[in-house]
């Protein structure tokens, strides 16, 4: 397990000019959570072989050597703005809580047409309905 704090250094950098960016033209250029967590709470990638060397109550994104991300808040897998699990070979699940709800989410995508790859409109519509 590693921590690249070199990468989270030059991200923070980079994100605070984004920040900076934004305010000056006075026009929100994109909606991200992130811009309303302090720069310190910025998740990194920890990168794990196995699923058993995940840190008790883990929150941030873990991505394991077979290529899979998962996310994770307190432990338990949980997203509330997309796939908390996404496999290399592109399969997605959701969860909230450390709870399944795939097929939930699978059938309101397919009920109110949402495209496979989700703008902020989208990302917020299902926090609204599932979060």
């Amino acid at each position: 397990m590693f921590c690249d704090h070199n990468y989270i250094n030059n991200f923070r950098k980079m994100y605070t000019i984004n920040i900076n960016k934004m305010v000056k033209n006075n026009k929100i250029i994109f909606y991200n959570t992130l811009l309303f967590k302090p720069l310190d709470k910025i998740m990194y990638i920890l990168k794990l072989d196995k699923w058993k060397d995940l840190p008790e109550n883990h929150t941030g994104i873990t991505e394991f050597s077979n290529g899979t991300l998962q996310y994770y808040l307190n432990g338990l897998l949980h997203r509330e703005d997309g796939p908390a699990i996404i496999r290399k070979d592109g399969r997605k699940e959701y969860w909230l809580n450390d709870e399944n709800i795939t097929e939930e989410v699978e059938e309101w995508i397919k009920e109110n047409k949402i495209p496979k790859d989700w703008n902020n409109s989208h990302k917020i519509l299902f926090k609204l309905t599932f979060g």
